[in-house]
């Protein structure tokens, strides 16, 4: 696998661990391992369901890897990696059960959104600040507004702001909320059971919801011409140097 995705089979469910301290950043060879890990476990029919969780005690993840977005040499293969990851999570014919304690913030939020069901602990917080770095998240952009509907999503992009497990919960982004000591537990049991469902049928169910709001079409949408404008931009990349040199940005608004 790599240094920062494990996978552990127990039974018929497929637990992968993302553990990249200290904040769970998710750069491109994390990326990679988790769209080849979940390509692992769609070859093995004694698989029926996976867990997705962190490895870090504090939190989910806190989105891609700046140092990363912040290179113009990296950044392209950072966002084609991502998108892999987002389209492997959505094409995968097995349930995947996101287990979330902490923060998930940007790209984990976005990882969480496509995934098939959300456990969260209700210390969770959730959000997409990418707007304060003159960013949006593309995929948010698509498929948010099905999750929790359009203003809601156009709150949360254009503000930056945090959310609550409550929240997300009331929202509908959150399927199960429990005690924080529970998330795990929960996030198993509900892999476990799917598990043992018919295999067959839940592939097929899950391409009948793909199709029925055209997650394809969207997420082609999502990462084409919009984005490529936006990394055009020079307050793009005035808000990726603001923050890592720990600054306040000055926007060119251009």
């Amino acid at each position: 696998m790599s240094q920062t995705v494990q996978l552990i089979v127990q039974g018929r469910v497929a637990t992968l661990t993302i553990n990249r301290p200290p904040v769970n950043a998710l750069d491109t060879e994390t990326l990679r391992a988790i769209s080849g890990a979940l390509k692992t476990v769609e070859k093995d029919e004694n698989i029926g369901a996976v867990v997705i969780r962190s490895g870090i005690e504090k939190g989910f993840s806190a989105g891609v890897d700046i140092k990363e977005h912040a290179d113009p040499g990296k950044v392209y293969n950072l966002l084609n990696e991502f998108e892999r990851a987002v389209r492997t999570i959505l094409a995968s014919p097995k349930p995947v059960v996101a287990a979330v304690k902490g923060f998930c913030m940007g790209g984990g939020m976005e990882l969480v959104t496509v995934c098939d069901l959300v456990v969260a602990g209700r210390d969770a917080s959730f959000g997409q600040p990418e707007i304060t770095l003159a960013h949006y998240p593309p995929l948010a952009a698509a498929l948010l507004p099905l999750v929790i509907g359009l203003r809601n999503t156009y709150k949360l992009l254009l503000t930056g702001e945090t959310i609550s497990a409550d929240e997300a919960h009331r929202l509908g982004l959150v399927t199960h909320l429990v005690d924080d000591e529970d998330v795990e537990k929960k996030a198993s049991q509900l892999a476990s059971s799917l598990s043992e469902r018919s295999g067959a049928a839940i592939a097929l169910a899950k391409r009948a919801l793909a199709a029925t709001i055209g997650a394809e079409r969207l997420l082609d949408t999502a990462f084409s011409h919009y984005y490529q404008e936006l990394l055009a931009t020079e307050d793009n990349w005035e808000g990726l140097k603001a923050f890592l040199e720990k600054r306040s940005p000055v926007w060119k608004h251009r």
